[in-house]
């Protein structure tokens, strides 16, 4: 059975690397780009593992001009994670967040929001090779040859 991902990033070259890598590996990957896509995917399909960059443009950010100028912010990251983990009670999901070095008010909260669940979090900074995205995928939940 093929492993399923969801992997949420907006940026297109970042994005593009890492799920050729899971692709090759054997994963089936569905990428998303916004909180409002990421949430509707979630809403229809079960995925095995999450990928989320916690810096997302917002939420009202519908239309591909205000997608393009919208400022991302690590708000949004967040939110999307407490609504996984809170609203649809995606507990037994595991979800790997991208952040970047700056952000560690972002990673206390993501330890804060996972630890009510008793679940450690993984977090690689941007900007992470695939490889060692496909080391942490592998840890969690395995591969295609388990």
């Amino acid at each position: 059975m093929t492993l399923r991902i969801l992997f949420v990033d907006d940026e297109p070259e970042f994005v593009r690397a890492h799920i050729n890598a899971l692709e090759d590996a054997g994963y089936s990957v569905k990428h998303t780009r916004s909180y409002t896509e990421a949430l509707g995917t979630l809403q229809r399909q079960s995925f095995d593992l999450i990928v989320l960059d916690l810096i997302l443009p917002p939420i009202d950010a519908y239309w591909e001009l205000e997608y393009e100028t919208a400022e991302p912010s690590a708000e949004v990251g967040l939110g999307l994670h407490r609504v996984i983990r809170e609203e649809l009670g995606l507990i037994q999901v595991p979800i790997v967040f991208f952040t970047v070095v700056g952000e560690i008010e972002a990673r206390r909260q993501i330890q804060e929001t996972e630890a009510k669940f008793s679940l450690k979090p993984t977090v690689l900074i941007k900007p992470a090779l695939p490889s060692k995205l496909l080391v942490q995928v592998r840890e969690l939940v395995g591969g295609r040859d388990e």
